[in-house]
């Protein structure tokens, strides 16, 4: 009789890929929302009057909103490249 045990054993290497890459790919739909988030705040703050607008993040979520951006930006870069 097989058990769960013995298909995870018999399967690690697969299950570990796949693990990775769905790992990869979360981080990049992070990087993407964190992308259009900052993008949205620009365009509010560009076009509703810079000086009244509202950001509601603080600075700290701002840098990491732009890290997880730039990752995204950077893959999408590697792709683009011939």
């Amino acid at each position: 009789m097989t058990t769960i045990i013995d298909v995870l054993i018999e399967r690690h290497e697969e299950i570990s890929e796949s693990l990775e890459r769905h790992n990869e790919i979360s981080l990049l739909e992070e990087g993407c929302r964190s992308f259009l988030s900052l993008g949205r705040t620009r365009n509010q703050l560009v076009h509703e009057n810079f000086a009244n607008a509202n950001v509601d993040n603080t600075l700290q979520e701002i840098v990491d909103l732009y890290r997880k951006a730039l990752d995204f930006v950077e893959y999408l870069a590697e792709r683009i490249q011939p």
